[in-house]
């Protein structure tokens, strides 16, 4: 199974991610709070659809073996294309909220905080399924 799909991994990414967005919301004095609103409503969405890929393809998942498989079996499934549009979409327009913004600072740091809220609610909702990715491979 590739080290994307690591539970460890994966914990490690949702806590680089959390320390991002607090630094971005400290470092903004909260203005970023809109943009991180929004990932999060988009982020939620996706993780559903990555959890149902998942959950779906499990077997696929944990014989993967390098990053393009993950990605390959990803867009094969519509809740797995749905997911990576969801992401692109929600990058695209996070620029509209944060275009309000003083300087182009702080517009990069709206797009940046509200992205990696957007990547930490999904990763924390697809957890669970990437667990049972996992757990299902040990019990074959």
């Amino acid at each position: 199974m590739h080290s994307t799909l690591s539970p460890k991994n994966n914990r490690f990414l949702i806590a680089c991610l959390a320390a991002g967005v607090a630094t971005l919301l400290f470092l903004t004095s909260g203005a970023a709070a809109l943009s991180c609103i929004f990932g999060a409503a988009f982020g939620a969405w996706a993780g559903i659809l990555q959890a149902k890929a998942l959950r779906r393809d499990a077997e696929l998942f944990r014989n993967a073996k390098t990053a393009f498989d993950v990605r390959r079996i990803v867009v094969a499934s519509g809740e797995g294309k749905r997911a990576i549009t969801l992401g692109w979409l929600s990058g695209v327009l996070l620029f509209a909220p944060a275009a309000v913004s003083d300087t182009i600072l702080l517009v990069f740091a709206n797009v940046f905080a509200g992205y990696f809220t957007f990547m930490l609610v999904r990763e924390i909702i697809a957890y669970p399924a990437l667990r049972y990715v996992v757990s299902a491979s040990s019990t074959n």
